[in-house]
């Protein structure tokens, strides 16, 4: 799902009388129908808004599908904790290393704020 559907989607939301219950009952039916290809490609296109690479975009996904925390020891030891953005492994070590920064791996930001740490 791209970023302006979501936009519209949360902006839909928002304006929804929450106090009714077939509402919440509709919200519910499409919560369970949301599949995980779906929740794939919605962090998959956040991840590039972000301007994130796509080797660690992916890598987070699977930590999600398989419910692993790894990606908070990466994020721990690559020094990008609290920033967002969680490197794949071989980035991680390389931020360790010193050998890239973060700021080499945020390319093609659609976002406007900037990446900082």
């Amino acid at each position: 799902m791209k970023p302006e559907a979501l936009k519209i989607l949360k902006e839909t939301i928002e304006q929804m009388d929450l106090s009714d219950t077939k509402v919440i009952k509709a919200l519910a039916i499409l919560k369970h129908l949301q599949t995980n290809n779906d929740r794939a490609d919605i962090i998959y296109e956040t991840g590039i808004y972000f301007g994130y690479t796509k080797c660690c975009i992916r890598q987070f996904i699977e930590d999600v599908k398989n419910c692993e925390n790894a990606q908070r020891h990466r994020s721990e030891i690559s020094g990008t904790k609290g920033s967002g953005f969680i490197p794949c492994t071989k980035h991680s070590i390389e931020l360790q290393a010193g050998i890239i920064k973060v700021n080499d791996l945020i390319k093609n930001r659609v976002c406007k704020e900037p990446f900082t740490i």
